[in-house]
């Protein structure tokens, strides 16, 4: 159910909630062919890494930053298809940018419709810089409107202004060199965080290890979620 917001948002755009359903339908009405969406995935234990179904092409990781210095770290070699940076007009796009990430890095799997404003869009920056990205998503008002529509949905209270914004979303791909790599619009540039990394299952393990990692770390809150874009039908 939409909820309709009262009075004008604060945000350019507005934060998404951390929930499956709401990106899934979010990307199918973007254009993403209903073959794939995203999945809800239910811990880091391997055994229930093991029940997301396959093939997983991305993992979605919300989460709160308590040091935010790592972050901060020089960006890595890694090579991807498709990476954009967060400008502050997009002040809470990261939910988006992150599905950005993870449907322009999976192409070779997934689809998307000719028509649709995914690949409108994928057709007009496929050839600038990830700083120029920015630019023409914050100047595109047909995905900004339906960011907001779906903005509007779930059962968390609603921000009211920024200081209310707790929640980052980051998106993992495995390259064609068989790297893990972190690609966050916020940061200096993608971040390679394993390597020789060969099946989808090792690539969900090699980020859950990641996520133990700056968990015990004091980098990020134990109130996370991780999300897979993953082949649903």
């Amino acid at each position: 159910k939409i909820l309709e917001m009262e009075g004008e948002t604060p945000f350019h755009w507005p934060p998404l909630e951390s929930s499956p359903e709401i990106f899934t339908e979010y990307l199918h009405a973007l254009g993403l062919e209903n073959t794939f969406g995203v999945s809800e995935i239910f811990g880091l234990d391997e055994e229930l890494l093991m029940m997301v179904n396959q093939p997983v092409k991305a993992l979605i990781l919300a989460f709160q930053s308590k040091d935010k210095s790592y972050r901060k770290m020089e960006p890595t070699s890694a090579e991807v298809d498709y990476y954009m940076k967060q400008s502050g007009t997009l002040d809470n796009a990261c939910g988006l940018i992150a599905c950005l990430h993870a449907v322009y890095n999976s192409l070779s799997d997934c689809k998307l419709k000719e028509e649709g404003l995914l690949q409108k869009f994928l057709k007009q920056v496929s050839q600038i810089t990830s700083e120029e990205k920015a630019k023409a998503l914050e100047n595109c008002t047909d995905i900004q409107e339906v960011h907001k529509k779906f903005a509007s949905q779930g059962q968390s209270t609603q921000a009211t202004k920024q200081d209310e914004v707790d929640y980052h979303f980051v998106c993992f791909v495995r390259n064609k060199k068989n790297e893990i790599v972190e690609l966050d619009g916020t940061r200096l540039g993608p971040h390679k965080i394993a390597e020789n990394v060969e099946t989808d299952f090792e690539m969900m393990k090699a980020v859950a290890g990641e996520i133990l990692k700056r968990l015990s770390q004091g980098n990020i809150a134990e109130n996370m979620s991780l999300m897979a874009f993953n082949k649903v039908q």
